[in-house]
């Protein structure tokens, strides 16, 4: 891909400290550069005015799914959408049945023993949202929640049937308990069938059942269970499927538009899925293109860089035996990379908001640093000719590893 990125330096056209907006300003190139001097008042920055009450979905975007100092950013920027802008609703990159008991905790107003409420909480967080900094923002929520009428609920909108056994949690959670007898000879309990087959059991089952189990279910239950099988069904189309991308962030975008209806939501996700575009190397849409289409400026995407070293926790082989396992790997930002260019004399600020609307050249071609979950780091940026794919971008500068828990 052609980068027409130069590097020019930091050229200090405007420069002004504003304390009661907390960030200081210089134009660097192409991009004005907001350096935010409290990085936990997000409520005094330029986001406070750019997310206003017209965007009802605001995506978080991570460069990695194990850097400490980039879960901190989001969790604080979630605490201001929920505290100050309305938003009721977390939307996970994570299986929704997976997130159920976590959400059942939150919702309710039982109080719980600090062993109790921490037992609970990393029980039901798997892989790389299973840090200290999760399990921080999760208590955030429930201190929030206790004693409110309207409840900020945390869900799920990935598709993995390798995270969570679908088809037992839902014959378990939806049809034993309103047909027993029925349920029960299905055979879905056998291990002489696969979980396919025994998905395609209880499909025909739910269909030949339909108007007895919407008279025995709410119909908020209902459409859980529909919910359900959608995700089911998808998840283990995955292993069939070459376009893996493309089947699973249009499925993630069902389930935004699902669960999403009715809330102003958080969506916290990869930078890879969050995107305002097609896939940069798939070709296709991915969960922030979809968005767009769907909701058009009511979706607002901030997407993450790192300026300098960033540590992450990484699902890599390890060198001493070639198992894989989560191990922490420090990167530095590629040299054509946004992250890069704005530290071209060491002077990247700790904190760095960059807005779409402040570029000079909407059209820009612009690279982000990206880690994914196998610890692979890339340059990731629009399609050729294509519009800038964020809204914002926050910049940091010296990230540690997340603090994950075993």
């Amino acid at each position: 891909m052609k980068i027409v990125l130069k590097q020019i330096g930091f050229i200090a056209i405007s420069l002004f400290i504003n304390i009661s907006y907390c960030f200081s300003q210089n134009v660097v190139g192409n991009f004005t550069v907001n350096s935010i001097i409290s990085p936990n008042n997000w409520g005094k920055s330029l986001l406070n005015t750019e997310i206003d009450s017209s965007v009802t979905l605001v995506g978080l975007g991570e460069f990695s799914h194990g850097s400490k100092d980039l879960f901190s950013l989001k969790a604080d920027l979630a605490n201001f959408l929920i505290k100050e802008k309305g938003f009721d609703l977390v939307l996970l990159e994570y299986p929704d049945i997976a997130l159920r008991t976590l959400n059942e905790y939150l919702t309710t107003d039982s109080i719980y023993t600090e062993v109790a409420e921490l037992k609970v909480i990393k029980d039901n967080l798997l892989s790389s949202y299973k840090t200290e900094e999760m399990i921080a923002f999760i208590k955030q929520i429930k201190q929030i929640n206790v004693g409110t009428a309207k409840k900020i609920q945390l869900r799920g909108i990935d598709i993995n049937e390798s995270v969570f056994p679908a088809i037992a949690y839902i014959v378990y959670r939806h049809n034993l308990p309103r047909d027993y007898q029925s349920t029960a000879t299905l055979g879905t309990t056998a291990t002489t069938i696969s979980d396919e087959e025994k998905f395609t059991i209880v499909k025909e089952w739910i269909k030949g059942n339909e108007k007895s189990l919407q008279q025995k279910m709410t119909a908020q239950a209902f459409l859980e269970l529909k919910l359900d099988m959608q995700n089911a069904e998808a998840s283990y189309r995955l292993k069939k499927i070459k376009n893996l991308t493309f089947s699973r962030d249009s499925m993630m975008a069902e389930n935004v538009k699902a669960l999403s209806s009715g809330h102003r939501a958080i969506i916290w996700a990869h930078n890879l899925h969050l995107m305002k575009s097609t896939h940069p190397y798939s070709g296709s849409l991915n969960l922030g293109g979809y968005l767009t289409s769907y909701y058009g400026n009511k979706y607002y995407a901030i997407l993450t860089d790192f300026s300098t070293e960033a540590a992450a926790y990484v699902y890599s082989a390890s060198k001493t035996d070639n198992k894989r396992a989560f191990n922490i790997q420090k990167y530095m930002p590629i040299r054509k990379s946004l992250g890069s260019m704005i530290n071209l004399k060491n002077e990247a600020p700790a904190v760095a908001l960059i807005l779409k609307k402040e570029l000079k050249d909407p059209n820009y071609v612009i690279n982000l640093n990206t880690i994914d979950f196998s610890g692979k780091l890339f340059l990731c940026s629009q399609m050729k000719k294509a519009p800038v794919n964020f809204d914002a971008v926050i910049v940091l500068k010296n990230v540690a590893a997340s603090s994950l828990i075993k």
